[in-house]
């Protein structure tokens, strides 16, 4: 753990990255960890070759990009609703605001959901923007 927020973790993971050569894995944005995430989508179609509609977390959307990437290549009627907790719901704001937004983060009991997407965000938005039909919010 460093800093305040896991914005501040993140950046200090990026300088560390620099500083010693180091081979960053982003937690969500990125197209290898959003293609990992699109194997649930396959397995769902699999197991439920009658799906409809599916819900999915949301935190930094790189489990929902990859499942509804996969759904809507497959079948672009099935529905894919994004849930957000409404503590702090980022990827929620960023949608309705048409760009990536920064948040204060609020203690909530799934710590790895919290903090931002990032202002240059370059995956995960537009994949949500595209592939999802809605994102809901949670208490």
């Amino acid at each position: 753990m460093h800093g305040k927020d896991q914005d501040e973790a993140m950046e200090h993971a990026l300088g560390l990255q620099e500083k010693r050569q180091l081979t960053m894995v982003h937690p969500f944005d990125d197209p290898l960890v959003i293609a990992g995430q699109g194997t649930i989508g396959l397995e769902l179609m699999e197991d439920l070759p009658e799906i409809d509609t599916v819900l999915v977390p949301v935190s930094g959307g790189g489990l929902i990009s990859g499942i509804a990437l996969v759904l809507k290549s497959a079948d672009s009627s099935i529905r894919v609703i994004g849930v957000s907790m409404d503590r702090a719901p980022v990827m929620y704001h960023s949608l309705r605001a048409g760009k990536p937004v920064e948040m204060e983060e609020e203690d909530t009991l799934a710590d790895a959901l919290l903090g931002g997407i990032g202002l240059n965000n370059q995956y995960t938005f537009r994949m949500i923007q595209e592939y999802v039909d809605d994102v809901i919010l949670v208490t």
